[in-house]
């Protein structure tokens, strides 16, 4: 199946928080959807004044 360059059309046609979590954990825009473990949203107000994203060490050693 080939990528498409954006995953804007596998988004949900009405978008909230709960449809972005199932859209994300199906997604299959990039190559990491072969490889990945799952998908991570955070936790708080949905209207917070600021967001904070971070990354932790993969579930694999750097080869």
């Amino acid at each position: 199946m080939a990528h498409p360059e954006t995953a804007a059309p596998l988004l949900p046609a009405r978008l909230s928080l709960p449809r972005l979590r199932a859209a994300a954990a199906e997604c299959t825009a990039c190559p990491l959807h072969r490889c990945g473990t799952q998908t991570v949203f955070g936790e708080g107000p949905q209207a917070a004044r600021a967001v904070f994203v971070g990354e932790t060490p993969g579930d694999q050693p750097p080869g």
